[in-house]
């Protein structure tokens, strides 16, 4: 992916299924992938489960089928496909244009330095979380998700002793500490629609 993103720059967003590498079952759906993402800034957007891609069903009508009898002449088929797809089919979500008329390189430059600890942090604190995706807040020992294992997480506050704990746009949880419960966040629900 590396490769891919010297080459073409950053996109603005990456939409992927719910499955492993993607998401998790994990605090805010989380996996070591879609946490690289976030700190190169990049959405991760998630279809909604149970519904896939147009494309996906397309490929595997096209290319899967009917297998090739090689690895080669399946490879063919899958390089045939992509250039169909991308190149002569037009695409109603795309106003009848193909993939490749509407396709404008992303200005956003990949840098090595962006995945480094300088994630930009918004919350009023931070919690740093261990290898075993565990944190501490207040004397509170919290478990966040070994996705977040050596990465920091922000901390929101309502002024009421009730904090939010959020990666990036994703909202983790949230601690009351009246209650000295801890609740899940939704994992699809961003930081800007966080209510305490």
């Amino acid at each position: 992916m590396v490769t891919v993103f010297r080459t073409y720059g950053l996109p603005e967003s990456i939409r992927s299924d719910n499955g492993t590498p993607f998401a998790s079952t994990g605090l805010g759906g989380l996996t070591k992938l879609s946490v690289w993402w976030i700190k190169l800034g990049i959405r991760h957007e998630r279809i909604e489960p149970g519904s896939p891609q147009h494309m996906h069903r397309t490929l595997k009508k096209e290319a899967c089928e009917r297998p090739a009898t090689t690895f080669w002449g399946q490879n063919s088929k899958f390089k045939k496909f992509v250039k169909e797809f991308n190149e002569q089919r037009p695409h109603q979500a795309l106003e009848n244009k193909t993939p490749s008329e509407v396709y404008v390189p992303s200005m956003k430059e990949y840098r090595a330095h962006n995945m480094e600890h300088g994630f930009p942090k918004f919350g009023l604190d931070f919690v740093f979380v261990d290898r075993h995706g565990n944190g501490e807040f207040n004397g509170k020992k919290l478990t966040f998700s070994p996705a977040l294992a050596d990465e920091f997480v922000d901390v929101y506050s309502n002024g009421k002793r009730k904090w939010a704990f959020a990666f990036g746009p994703i909202l983790l949880g949230t601690l009351d500490e009246k209650t000295n419960k801890f609740t899940r966040g939704k994992s699809k629900k961003s930081v800007n629609h966080v209510s305490l």
